[in-house]
């Protein structure tokens, strides 16, 4: 393996770790499962490009090439799909025939590029950093493809900025720009080594779009960290919510269980997690373990502060 084989192996280690980590984090969200999907398609590029790149001979890179065709055909479909989601365009979402125009090109150019006919006509040469492939000499499909993912990420972009422009909250805006910018850099990047050189019969360099598909994956996970881009599920939410405030926190249920709780509420108490969770509430505030008294009718949803620990009644469990 070269350079370019290991930095391009690490590519398709990240992209399959995020993919799998969202997706935990909320496996029934649908921006979650097309984050997934996404990063699959960006795998599969990177894991046959790293083979392609390091082939020991012509047979076998354009082998590896072929194989790829799975990932860089689909991968702009998932994206369109994935920002549809994001900046929510229901209208679209909402009827049939859109979502399946969204998959349509991904089906006829997967279904050209994987050919027997088009990879018999296609060769490859290798250069200092890797095996380059040659497209065959009809460039029509070739160049119908960079118009579709130029296209497609263009439209991304504005989709993103415009969300941008009319949401209200300061964090959507900060998300909006920090995704533009990085997927601009990325196309114009990506465009060069993977489009426009090969076009014209330039190949110094091999192709290069799956390694600068790691930067807008990086601005994604920057908002899904730092600004919420992805929602997590309610218990995941509460969780992150409870760990860091300072001030003791219990979440009961309905019915009066305790099914949270923090670790300054386990510090006032003396209590282990193991001790309390699953307890009813009236148990332990009838034995003074906190020396304040439950409302007798407290809302569902409604927040009570007790001294120095705040008890959350919620619907549910």
């Amino acid at each position: 393996m070269n350079i370019l084989s290991l930095i391009v192996f690490f590519c398709f280690v990240v992209y399959i770790y995020l993919g799998v980590h969202v997706y935990r984090t909320d496996n029934k969200s649908v921006l979650n499962r097309l984050f997934l999907a996404t990063m699959i398609s960006a795998g599969i590029w990177a894991l046959c490009y790293t083979f392609m790149l390091s082939a020991p001979d012509a047979e076998r890179a354009l082998f590896w090439r072929r194989l790829s065709t799975v990932g860089w055909t689909t991968i702009y479909s998932f994206i369109l799909h994935f920002f549809l989601v994001y900046t929510r365009r229901k209208s679209i979402l909402d009827k049939k025939w859109p979502v399946a125009l969204i998959y349509l090109p991904a089906i006829v150019f997967l279904t050209i590029f994987i050919s027997e006919k088009w990879n018999q006509e296609a060769t490859v040469i290798q250069v200092p950093l890797g095996w380059v492939y040659i497209n065959p000499l009809n460039q029509i499909w070739g160049w119908a493809f960079i118009v579709y993912y130029s296209l497609t990420l263009f439209t991304v972009t504005a989709l993103t900025i415009t969300w941008g422009l009319k949401s209200p909250l300061q964090r959507h805006k900060k998300q909006a720009r920090i995704i533009a910018v990085t997927l601009i850099i990325a196309y114009l990047l990506g465009s060069v080594t993977d489009g426009f050189l090969p076009a014209f019969n330039i190949y110094a360099l091999p192709p290069l779009a799956i390694v600068f598909i790691l930067i807008p994956t990086a601005g994604i996970w920057y908002s899904i960290v730092k600004y919420r881009l992805i929602p997590l599920k309610t218990h995941s939410l509460t969780s992150d919510i409870l760990k860091n405030i300072n001030e003791g926190f219990l979440l009961v249920s309905s019915d009066g269980l305790i099914r949270q709780v923090n670790e300054s509420a386990l510090k006032l108490s003396g209590y282990s997690i193991e001790e309390i969770v699953g307890k009813p509430l009236s148990l332990i505030i009838n034995g003074n373990l906190f020396k304040f008294p439950l409302p007798a009718r407290a809302s569902e949803s409604s927040l009570e502060v007790c001294n120095k620990v705040m008890v959350i009644k919620a619907k549910g469990n």
